[in-house]
C-alpha cells in the first residue's frame, strides 16, 4: 500500500510523489506555442532510464517498482508535450529482452502497467482522439503473452483500434533490442530476395522504419542500451542527468534548445549522405 514516509521532520504521503497533472497548464501550452516556431524534430526516441533509481534516491521509496508508477505518468505527460510540440513521431523504449530476467515481482509490476496504460488510450481515448495517434508495440511480445495473456491482448487491441490513425505515431518497444530487429529484417530482407543497394533500402525491412532526428537518454548514462541501433547513425543524441521520472516540460525545451544548435549540421550531413547515395559507388560492385 501507499505507506508514508519521513523526510526530516515532514511526513509525505506516497500518493503526492505518485500523483501528476498530466493535462497541460495554460502557461505550458503558450511556452510550447512559442518553441514551435522553431526548428522541431519530426521524430523523437527516449530511453526512459532510471525509474528504479528515482524510487530510492530521490523518493526514499522501499519499493523502487513505484519509480515504474511514476514513469508511467510522466509518459503520459510527454506524450502531450511532444505532440503540442508538433512532434509527429514518439518512439520510446520501455523494455528490453534483457528485462526478462528481472525479479518477477517488478515484471509483474511493470506488464501491469503496460496493461493499465494501453487500456486508457482504448477505453477513454483522450490522447488518441485529439491528436489522431496510432499506437505500435514493436519487439518481441511472446514473453509477454506466455506470462501475461490479458497484457498482450491489450497490446493487439490498441494496435487495432488505431491503425488508421494517421497524423501522429506513438512506438513503444517491448520486448526489443536492436539485435533482435536487426535480425528479423535480414530474414525479411532474405525471404524478399530484396537487393540492399544503400543504407535506406534496410529501413523498411525495421520496426521502427523511420530514423529518429533525436534520441534521449535520462539517469546520466552515456550510452545507447542497443536501441535503434540502425537507425541511430545520423541523429542527435543528448543524455540527460536527471531519471526518467523527473523529466518534464523544462526538460524537453533544454534538448530542444540544444538540438535547434546542431540541426543545421545534421541537415548537412544528410544531404551529404543522400548524394552519396545518388553515385553509382559501390552499387555495381
Amino acid at each position: 500500500g501507499y505507506q508514508r514516509r519521513v523526510h526530516g521532520e515532514r511526513i509525505i504521503d506516497l500518493r503526492v510523489l505518485l500523483l501528476m497533472e498530466t493535462k497541460l497548464k495554460f502557461w505550458e501550452k503558450w511556452i510550447l506555442g512559442i518553441m514551435r516556431a522553431g526548428p522541431i524534430p519530426r521524430h523523437l526516441a527516449i530511453i526512459m532510464d532510471g525509474n528504479r533509481r528515482w524510487a530510492t534516491q530521490k523518493a526514499g521509496l522501499t519499493d523502487k517498482t513505484l519509480g515504474h508508477v511514476k514513469g508511467a505518468l510522466v509518459l503520459e505527460r510527454t506524450l502531450e508535450l511532444c505532440f503540442q510540440l508538433g512532434i509527429h513521431v514518439l518512439t520510446v523504449f520501455a523494455f528490453s529482452i534483457e528485462n526478462n530476467s528481472r525479479d518477477p515481482k517488478e515484471l509483474n509490476r511493470l506488464f501491469s502497467l503496460i496493461r493499465e496504460e494501453l487500456a486508457k488510450f482504448t477505453q477513454n481515448k483522450g490522447i488518441v482522439d485529439r491528436y489522431n495517434v496510432r499506437i505500435r508495440v514493436l519487439g518481441d511480445l511472446s514473453t509477454l503473452k506466455a506470462r501475461d495473456p490479458e497484457a498482450y491482448e491489450e497490446v493487439m487491441t490498441v494496435q487495432e483500434v488505431t491503425k488508421d490513425n494517421t497524423d501522429y505515431i506513438f512506438n513503444i518497444c517491448w520486448g526489443y533490442s536492436g539485435e533482435y530487429e536487426l535480425t528479423q529484417a535480414i530474414q525479411s530482407v532474405a525471404k524478399s530476395e530484396t537487393k540492399l543497394q544503400s543504407y535506406n533500402d534496410l529501413l523498411p525491412h525495421l520496426l521502427v522504419e523511420e530514423c529518429p532526428d533525436l534520441i534521449i537518454r535520462t539517469s546520466g548514462e552515456i550510452r545507447l542500451s542497443d536501441f535503434l541501433s540502425y537507425q541511430s547513425c545520423l541523429s542527435q543524441i543528448i543524455f540527460l542527468e536527471e531519471f526518467w521520472p523527473e523529466f518534464g516540460i523544462w526538460s524537453l525545451l533544454k534538448v530542444l534548445t540544444i538540438y535547434r544548435r546542431n540541426v543545421h549540421h545534421q541537415q548537412r550531413i544528410k544531404q551529404l549522405q543522400q548524394q552519396y547515395e545518388t553515385l553509382d559507388v559501390g552499387k555495381s560492385k
